[in-house]
């Protein structure tokens, strides 16, 4: 691969012939299948299994954490063999086991499938965060990440509008096996990546267990993952909170989740773009947490009776919301990349990672609170993320004063 310094955008990302694209496209094609089974998994398992919907989330409580338990010690591996190619044995080893969602009869085979998928879908996301590390000069590493979340967001708006149709349809094994296939086409394209290292040193050079005494990475690995919890304000806490204490139909909801995927598609690549260091980062985080408490407060005012007003709230809060995920994960990346030893990338991405996973074990409990409580409940949710945005910066700061980055490739 020929390296450019180049800050790459959509087009010239899903066009290049090296390695950043083959990545970039593997990436779409992954989030097709993602977006076509997540949206329609929980019908096909009531479906064709015979599963109750308390058997199904159970599932799914179970194999998140046994994914934040395998998280680390799976990263862990991609500094020990190019973390392309532990992609590419992800990629694979969803392919297969998604195809057994057909044979599944009872509890037992879901809880086994569920499980031996969701640990794969746990730890793919720092591996693929690693591996473009590995291939893309430090320039453009959260220019590309950037990228890969906007292609995402395309290619779940695919899959899910895919699923609708095949559901429509009758074709409902589409929903596991076309998953199956999305990633299979994605490991194929992962395995023609070729092993090239944008400057990194050689192995072996940082304890392995050195993340665990980088108490400063660990509290940021922290507040990480509580700003990530707007995940789940959008995709639990807005949902219940329309449908359960504003005047707004909640047929609307999924508007209002498509414009915030559409702001994500058009505005990723730019604000990725923007981040040139850790002070930037450290304020984007800040940026974000702002942005995020604005949401709440939003939230809180929807709930007002007046129709026009309950609109326009929850207008700006999707905007807002868009706002703070953006810089978030602009913010977010560069942090992670930056205060990573070359040598040991995988395992601190690994680590900075966990904060994400453990939002997804305790973020929907944490929203059933947030809206239950109502107003106070979403002003107390806005408060965490405004100080979390701060910590950021307050733990950055005197990293982000030194005169050289700690860890440049």
């Amino acid at each position: 691969m020929t390296t450019t310094t180049t800050r790459p955008g959509v087009r010239r990302a899903l066009t290049d012939r090296g390695a950043t694209g083959r990545l970039v496209r593997a990436a779409l094609v992954d989030a097709v299948g993602t977006g076509l089974f997540r949206s329609a998994f929980v019908v096909y398992l009531l479906t064709h299994t015979g599963l109750s919907s308390g058997e199904v989330l159970l599932g799914l409580s179970v194999a998140a954490v046994c994914g934040l338990v395998c998280s680390v010690p799976i990263s862990a591996l991609g500094d020990r063999y190019p973390p392309v190619r532990l992609l590419g044995v992800l990629h694979a080893w969803r392919a297969l086991w998604f195809c057994a969602y057909p044979f599944v009869t009872g509890f037992g085979g879901y809880l086994a499938v569920a499980v031996l998928t969701g640990i794969a879908d746990r730890v793919a996301s720092p591996v693929l965060q690693s591996a473009i590390g590995s291939v893309a000069p430090a320039g453009d590493r959260v220019v590309v990440m950037g990228v890969v979340r906007a292609v995402r967001n395309v290619g779940f708006t695919v899959g899910a509008l895919t699923a609708t149709g095949a559901l429509a349809l009758g074709w409902d094994q589409v929903v596991p096996l076309g998953n199956s296939a999305s990633f299979a086409a994605a490991a194929v394209l992962v395995w023609l990546v070729p092993i090239v290292r944008c400057g990194q040193p050689e192995r072996g050079r940082v304890s392995r267990t050195a993340v665990l005494r980088d108490r400063r990475y660990l509290l940021l690995a922290a507040v990480n993952g509580v700003l990530a919890m707007y995940l789940t304000v959008l995709s639990v806490g807005l949902p219940l909170w329309v449908t359960t204490h504003t005047a707004v139909d909640g047929a609307y909801v999924p508007l209002l989740i498509s414009g915030n995927m559409v702001l994500a598609v058009l505005f990723q690549p730019v604000v990725a773009s923007r981040v040139r260091s850790l002070r930037h980062a450290a304020n984007c985080c800040l940026g974000s947490g702002l942005a995020l408490a604005a949401t709440c407060a939003c939230l809180a005012v929807s709930a007002t009776p007046a129709l026009w007003l309950a609109i326009t709230a929850l207008v700006l809060a999707v905007a807002t919301h868009t706002l703070g995920e953006l810089l978030h994960s602009a913010g977010a990346w560069e942090i992670s990349y930056d205060l990573a030893p070359p040598a040991r990338r995988s395992v601190y991405l690994g680590v900075f990672n966990l904060g994400v996973v453990g939002q997804d074990i305790v973020g929907p409990s944490a929203m059933a609170l947030c809206v239950t409580a109502g107003t106070l409940g979403w002003l107390t949710l806005g408060g965490v993320f405004a100080l979390a945005g701060a910590a950021v910066v307050g733990l950055t700061r005197p990293l982000a004063r030194a005169p050289a980055r700690r860890n440049e490739d």
